[in-house]
């Protein structure tokens, strides 16, 4: 794992990335604030078959996480998790600070009302850590404005 830090006069950024090419980044930026970045190695996979296309679709999907460790509920089992967007209104009842800083109570809250299939907040509370902080880490890039992801890109090229 490599670790950078940037900074300037208006931030301070830190960005964490598995190699030298990361696929995309999520952040958490505000002007004057501190910054966090979360990469992730691009996908490796070999093959031709025509079968396993629509598959590769899905793990392109950034809002997309396939879980380490599957949570098993009854007898579903659910490997991969699509988070979307969230609306103001899905944020309330908890802290915008908490979310930033990826709270795990605030994360227990709201992932449920975004990701598909829906988690329960017990569903989040025993998720496996690693698994915990990918999909944390697609939330985070929820929170950006479109100018802080352009800039970010740009700096991490």
């Amino acid at each position: 794992m490599q670790t950078h830090d940037q900074h300037s006069t208006d931030a301070h950024a830190h960005v964490l990335t598995a190699d030298h090419t990361g696929a995309h980044s999520h952040t958490i930026a505000v002007e004057g604030a501190h910054v966090h970045v979360i990469q992730e190695a691009p996908a490796h996979s070999h093959g031709v078959s025509t079968e396993a296309a629509p598959a590769a679709a899905v793990q392109d999907d950034p809002n997309t996480h396939t879980l380490d460790t599957p949570i098993v509920r009854g007898n579903q089992t659910i490997d991969k998790i699509t988070l979307r967007k969230p609306r103001s209104g899905e944020l309330r009842g908890v802290s915008l600070a908490d979310l930033v800083n990826l709270d795990v109570s605030a994360l227990s809250k709201v992932l449920p009302r975004i990701s598909s299939p829906t988690l329960t907040e017990h569903d989040v509370s025993s998720i496996d850590p690693a698994d915990l902080v990918q999909i944390g880490g697609i939330f985070a890039g929820f929170l950006m404005s479109k100018a802080v992801k352009a800039k970010l890109a740009s700096l991490t090229e």
